[in-house]
């Protein structure tokens, strides 16, 4: 970033004091304003590690799996009226399945997996299926949702015809991605999403009404493989397609949700990518590539080379999202203040840029200056109804977006 700034002749804003630094910080990863007396503890360590102690006691603290629970549930699942979905992500496991993930620093690249293969094999992660399971059997809103996760962008736009702008999205990458899940269905009754070892073969039309097979392509030309039946030939469902015939879900031997999770979780640099560029927007106001759900060939990074080492290095250290975290907040441009005699451009990173808090850090920090424990789930609720937004202009699922939701310009920002 520096050289960035040394080329372009940019001059960035001075770093914020320790107190200013400890409020974003705790703000960021705890979801709430420090205490007095967490700040007069800051301010006796020793100053050559004051901030990186302090994160560490906020990476290792209870508080921050809820925090990035809270983000990560809004980015995958969209922000939802709290009395109906919130409940039921929280009793069916979700909530559970994510905060456990950032507890224990689970790889990424593995919880992406769980949710994609929607067949957790270890109690810890009975949450996973979820992701597909709230979603109803829509699997074009399944692979809606996906795009975004696994290569940094939407493809809805590829639906009928490609991409007319990002020239390698191609409308055969939409409907593949709807092929991937086409064969699941919700269990009626249980959290749990079957998958059948037959069927859901099926074609698109072109604008020129050319017919094509629906075929799994990833955006980097690899392609799943997968025997296709006759024009004429009937399909049977039999007990040998499957792992264990007798299981109540049963997983077909060739499953193409665990055959694509393969795929995106495996020499995929794009997954990498994706979920660094979220971070950073989500921990500095703005991505790396802006929108963050745009990571295409017409959308090029502010600072390309940043971006591919934070990704390599991510993938590089098994995809670990607190050396991720630490790296960003304990950076010189997360300490930023703000330029008072000039305003640099956003997206040269060269003052720190306002971002309106969530809902769910406004209620915490209101009962913290008050002096109150943190947490009040009613007064939580009624915050989140009225001020929904995580992240303005990111991607957020089309059939959750607030209509009209707007943040007035008033309220908090960190």
């Amino acid at each position: 970033m520096t050289e960035s700034w040394e080329r372009s002749g940019v001059v960035p804003a001075s770093g914020v004091g320790d107190p200013a630094w400890c409020r974003r910080v705790t703000l960021d990863l705890a979801g709430r304003i420090p205490t007095a007396a967490e700040l007069d503890t800051l301010m006796r360590l020793p100053e050559a590690s004051r901030r990186g102690q302090w994160v560490e006691r906020l990476l290792a603290s209870d508080e921050y799996p809820v925090r990035m629970r809270e983000l990560w549930d809004v980015f995958l699942m969209g922000r939802v009226k709290p009395e109906a979905h919130e409940d039921r992500r929280r009793q069916n496991g979700w909530w559970g399945f994510l905060e456990g993930a950032f507890r224990s620093n689970r790889p990424w690249d593995r919880t992406v997996h769980d949710m994609l293969t929607a067949r957790p094999g270890n109690p810890a992660h009975q949450g996973a299926p979820w992701f597909l399971y709230e979603r109803r059997n829509d699997h074009q809103a399944i692979a809606e949702a996906v795009a975004p996760v696994v290569y940094g962008t939407k493809l809805y736009c590829a639906q009928c015809h490609d991409h007319p702008l990002a020239l390698e999205i191609k409308q055969g990458h939409y409907w593949g991605l709807v092929a991937a899940f086409n064969r699941g269905k919700n269990v009626e009754g249980q959290p749990q999403v079957a998958e059948s070892a037959i069927g859901g073969f099926i074609n698109f039309t072109n604008l020129k009404k050319e017919s094509q097979p629906a075929v799994i392509t990833l955006l980097n030309g690899r392609a799943i493989d997968e025997a296709r039946p006759g024009a004429d030939a009937k399909e049977l469902d039999a007990d040998d397609r499957y792992l264990d015939a007798s299981a109540k879900v049963r997983a077909p031997k060739f499953s193409r949700r665990e055959a694509l999770a393969e795929a995106v979780t495996h020499d995929n640099p794009m997954l990498a990518r994706a979920f660094v560029n979220r971070m950073w927007a989500a921990l500095l106001g703005r991505g790396l590539v802006h929108p963050i759900d745009e990571m295409t060939t017409r959308n090029v990074p502010s600072h390309p080379e940043l971006l591919e080492w934070l990704a390599r290095d991510f993938e590089a250290h098994q995809y670990d999202v607190r050396r991720l975290v630490r790296g960003i907040v304990l950076s010189r441009v997360y300490a930023l203040g703000v330029a008072i005699d000039r305003s640099p451009a956003p997206e040269t990173f060269a003052q720190a840029l306002e971002r309106p808090l969530t809902a769910e850090q406004i209620t915490r920090s209101w009962r913290v200056a008050a002096g109150l424990d943190p947490n009040d789930d009613r007064l939580r609720r009624a915050v989140t109804v009225a001020l929904p937004d995580v992240l303005r202009a990111s991607t957020t699922p089309p059939s959750s977006r607030p209509s009209s939701s707007r943040i007035p310009r008033a309220w908090p920002t960190c």
